[in-house]
């Protein structure tokens, strides 16, 4: 999202209505915490076992950790009333089918497949990027 089409849309809206958004805004700020811990712990669980398979819950968590992200960042979308975007939703369903990687594979495998997967996403919205592949 960017940062000053969410500004103009609170600033740009009457009182009552900035209020509405204001709170749905903040209360988006959940599921991105939420992902982050979850993010974290498979991490501080990865972190000791680094070459071996992953547990299938500590797979799950960081999949399901990155899920929450994208969805926290749809809902703040949604609050401030601004179209939702295609590879937001991409994003969370790829980040979930991390999770069997991470399990066949190992937590090395899972966390580079999930940092394609959000390089990926965070340069589709890059109007620069935009830009750049227009003139090519």
């Amino acid at each position: 999202m960017n940062q000053h089409e969410a500004e103009h849309r609170l600033l740009h809206a009457e009182p009552v209505k900035r209020r509405w958004l204001a709170s749905h805004f903040n209360a988006a700020h959940a599921p991105i915490l939420a992902g982050i811990i979850l993010v974290a712990a498979s991490l501080e669980v990865g972190v000791y076992q680094p070459l071996q398979h992953a547990a299938g819950a500590v797979a799950w968590n960081l999949a399901a950790g990155l899920v929450f992200f994208f969805v926290g960042l749809l809902l703040m979308r949604r609050s401030l009333e601004l179209p939702t975007q295609l590879p937001l939703w991409l994003g969370a369903l790829l980040c979930l089918m991390t999770a069997p990687v991470g399990i066949q594979f190992g937590m090395p495998w899972q966390l580079l497949s999930a940092l394609l997967i959000l390089l990926v996403v965070g340069f589709s919205g890059s109007p620069a990027l935009r830009r750049s592949l227009r003139q090519v």
